[in-house]
């Protein structure tokens, strides 16, 4: 009888294991053969942003941004990292037609990641489901404010996602004619998406309010974290992407995108709050295997 038990007891442990080994192996071939990509993007963004701790002006401006990521992606995982780069000159209305410039420098780094809900999918419709890590950090100078000339903030929030992908590929050749001129629509692969994110868990470093640095006058050695804090479980943040997607006869790819981020600290009389609204064109470089 414990022979027999035994026995059991291995062809259990032997089975288990193969399938555990298969589902690896096939874990591992399906993540080599998810396309992977370098993405290099340019884009004109509309930026505001207001800073109760010094004024409580809004300043508005035009942002060129650059940015780089990699990214592996199919319709049943996203993983997408990297950085943008934000600078723009912006103005705020005083009085006589008078106004004041702050010059804005801003450094976002992210890591996503998305999952396919398979119940509700489709051929055509793909909806995904992840998380999204950020981190911020802003860089102003605004003369106007004299001894609060430069300010910082850092932002670090956590977010999850949702995105939602209609396939627009045209599956087989076709032909066409303007006025007189003929011409062949190649079969590509596309898409439209949209992604939206909410923040979870939002945690700032900010200065106090009425904020005058005076830490370089007294020589003290700390001017730049010098009277600020660190909050946690403060503010907000919301973000979204709308994403158009054409994949070229090289595997390689172009993306129009239009990009939402808004972001806020908590508080009131120190309330840091900023918005972005970007029109972004990208490459994607196909990586070889």
């Amino acid at each position: 009888m414990k022979n027999h038990i035994y026995l059991w007891v291995c062809l259990i442990t032997v089975t288990f294991s193969h399938f555990s080994a298969v589902g690896q192996s096939a874990r591992k071939i399906a993540n080599k053969a998810r396309p992977s990509y370098l993405e290099i993007g340019l884009g004109l963004d509309y930026s505001t942003y207001r800073d109760f701790a010094t004024s409580p002006l809004v300043y508005r401006g035009l942002a060129q941004n650059i940015s780089l990521h990699y990214q592996r992606m199919d319709k049943v995982r996203e993983t997408r990292f990297g950085g943008d780069y934000y600078h723009s000159n912006t103005y705020a209305s005083l009085v006589k037609n008078e106004v004041a410039v702050a010059a804005v420098t801003t450094l976002t780094f992210n890591f996503s990641k998305l999952y396919q809900i398979k119940s509700i999918s489709s051929d055509k419709w793909s909806y995904k489901a992840g998380g999204m890590a950020l981190f911020t950090g802003n860089l102003r100078a605004n003369p106007t404010l004299q001894n609060a000339t430069y300010g910082y903030e850092i932002f670090f929030n956590l977010l999850g996602s949702a995105k939602i992908t209609r396939d627009l590929s045209r599956q087989t050749e076709k032909s066409r004619k303007f006025l007189f001129i003929k011409y062949k629509l190649k079969p590509r692969d596309k898409n439209l998406s949209f992604q939206l994110n909410v923040g979870l868990l939002n945690h700032n470093i900010r200065n106090g309010y009425t904020y005058i640095n005076q830490e370089s006058l007294l020589n003290s050695g700390n001017f730049l974290f010098a009277d600020y804090e660190i909050n946690s479980f403060s503010g907000f943040r919301m973000s979204s992407a709308l994403e158009y997607t054409h994949f070229l006869a090289n595997k390689n790819a172009l993306k129009f995108s239009y990009v939402w981020d808004a972001y806020t600290t908590g508080g009131e009389e120190n309330q840091f709050e900023a918005s972005h609204h970007n029109l972004k064109i990208a490459l994607l470089f196909g990586l070889k295997k």
